[in-house]
C-alpha cells in the first residue's frame, strides 16, 4: 500500500527545486537512517546519512569510520538544539533562515565544528550586520573565542568610530576583549588613555576577584592572575607617552615592576624629546 504522504510527494514533488525535496525528506524522516541525541536535553533528530556525509567532511569520516559503522544513533551534547537544526536545514537546502540573534553563535559553533563554511559565512554577514555600540563587546569576545576573523576585524574597525560609546563599557569586558581593542593601531585616543583604560579594567578586575581595587599592590596580583598579562601590557606603547605621563601615571599604577618601568623610560628617551603627543590612529610613527 502505497500511504498518504508518498501519494503526496509522487503528486507534487517532482516540480519542485531538489533543496525542497531534500527539506521535505528530512521534515517528514523519509528513509531516515541516522538518529542524532542533540544537548544535555538528548532531543532526537532523524537525518540520512548520505546527505550529511556529501555536506560535511566531519559527518562523512565520522560515518566512514570503523568504530561508527554500525552505529545509528550519535550524542552530540555539545551542539544547541535550534543549531542543529540550522545545520540540518543548511546541509539538506542551503537554507539559513534560522539563524536568528539567540542561536546565532551556537550556529556558528556548529557549522565551524563541522566544516559547513557556506553556513560560517551565513553567520558571519549575520553578526556583522547586527553590530552595534551596545552589542560590540559581547559580539567581539564571542567571535574571539570562534576564531570568526571577520567578524573581529568588522568590530575593531566599528570601535574605533564608537569609542566614546565603548570605552566606559571596557571594564566589563573579557582580557581577550580588551587586548584584542587595546592593540588597535587605530584608537582615537593617545597612549595616557589607553593606559587609563587598561587600568579601569584592572580595577574592575580586582573587584571580581575580591581585592582592594585601586590599589598599586592589588592591581599587580590580578594583572599577573591573568594568562595574558603580556599581552595586556603590550596594548600600552609606552614609549610614545610623555616622560611626565609615565612618572605620573605608568609608575605609580603598579602595573609595571621595576624592570618594566626602567625599559619603558630607557625607550622613551631614545625617542626625539620633539616629538608631540598624538591619537594612535594619525600617529604614523606609533603604528
Amino acid at each position: 500500500l502505497v500511504s498518504k504522504h508518498a501519494r503526496w510527494l509522487a503528486a507534487v514533488m517532482p516540480n519542485s527545486p531538489l533543496n525542497q525535496r531534500l527539506l521535505v525528506s528530512l521534515r517528514q524522516q523519509d528513509f531516515a537512517d541516522v538518529r542524532f541525541l542533540v544537548s544535555d536535553k538528548r532531543q532526537e533528530f532523524a537525518a540520512h546519512r548520505v546527505i550529511l556525509a556529501a555536506a560535511s567532511p566531519v559527518f562523512a569520516a565520522m560515518f566512514r569510520s570503523d568504530l561508527s559503522a554500525n552505529q545509528d544513533s550519535f550524542e552530540l551534547k555539545d551542539i544547541d538544539t535550534e543549531a542543529f537544526q540550522n545545520l540540518l536545514d543548511y546541509a539538506y537546502s542551503d537554507s539559513v533562515s534560522g539563524i536568528n540573534e539567540s542561536c546565532v553563535f551556537e550556529t556558528l559553533y556548529a557549522a565551524k565544528k563541522y566544516l559547513l563554511q557556506g553556513l560560517v559565512e551565513a553567520c558571519s554577514r549575520f553578526l556583522v550586520g547586527s553590530i552595534s555600540s551596545d552589542n560590540l563587546p559581547d559580539i567581539l569576545q564571542n567571535c574571539l573565542y570562534l576564531d570568526a576573523q571577520d567578524v573581529v576585524r568588522e568590530c575593531l574597525d566599528r570601535a574605533s568610530r564608537c569609542w566614546d560609546l565603548l570605552a566606559p563599557r571596557l571594564p566589563q569586558c573579557s582580557a581577550e576583549a580588551v587586548v584584542a581593542l587595546l592593540s588597535s593601531d587605530y584608537l582615537p585616543c593617545t597612549e595616557a588613555e589607553v593606559l587609563n583604560c587598561l587600568i579601569d579594567w584592572v580595577d574592575a578586575e580586582c573587584l571580581r576577584q575580591g581585592l582592594q581595587s585601586k590599589q598599586p599592590a592589588a592591581r599587580l596580583q590580578a594583572l599577573e592572575a591573568s594568562d595574558i598579562r603580556a599581552e595586556l601590557l603590550a596594548c600600552v606603547r609606552f614609549s610614545y607617552m610623555t616622560r611626565r605621563q609615565l612618572t605620573d601615571l605608568a609608575a605609580p599604577s603598579g602595573l609595571l615592576n621595576d624592570q618594566q618601568l626602567l625599559e619603558a623610560f630607557t625607550r622613551r628617551a631614545q625617542r626625539d624629546d620633539s616629538c608631540r603627543e598624538w591619537p594612535r590612529r594619525i600617529n604614523p610613527d606609533s603604528l
